[in-house]
């Protein structure tokens, strides 16, 4: 073996690890379904686990800028006080680069006796080996 096999053989290794971690649409989509699951099902604990310590939070029910997990924390507690509250994912655009992503659409909250539809960008980074936090969420009801 000589030095040119080798750099071919870390370049190959490189490529074929890379290629394992690097996520689809059909990966975001679940995050997002899921992220959907625990807003119906759910704690508010559970939710606010899905965001990294210092993500930020722009709440469809919020004036505030929510930052860090205190403050996420806070936003739910109140939004899973409504009765019968539930998220279904309308439409959905993802754009993928290997350790972020970006996912933008529509969804529509529903509780007992109400529902809204709004517009979302979630980023999710992937803070290693696969495991995707959400950095940043935006949130707004969609206008009429």
């Amino acid at each position: 073996m000589n030095i040119k096999d080798i750099g071919i053989g870390l370049g190959l290794g490189y490529a074929y690890s890379n290629w394992f971690t690097i996520p689809n649409n059909n990966r975001i989509i679940t995050l997002l379904e899921n992220w959907a699951f625990r807003i119906k099902a759910g704690t508010a604990e559970e939710i606010t686990s899905l965001y990294s310590k210092e993500a930020v939070l722009l709440g469809t029910y919020s004036k505030h800028i929510r930052i860090g997990h205190e403050q996420i924390l806070d936003y739910f507690v109140g939004l899973k006080q409504k009765s019968g509250l539930g998220c279904e994912i309308l439409s959905t655009h993802v754009q993928v680069e290997p350790s972020l992503a970006i996912a933008s659409g529509e969804y529509r909250f529903f509780w007992d006796g109400g529902e809204a539809k709004a517009r979302f960008s979630f980023a999710f980074r992937d803070k290693g080996l696969s495991q995707w936090e959400i950095i940043n969420h935006h949130s707004s009801v969609i206008p009429d």
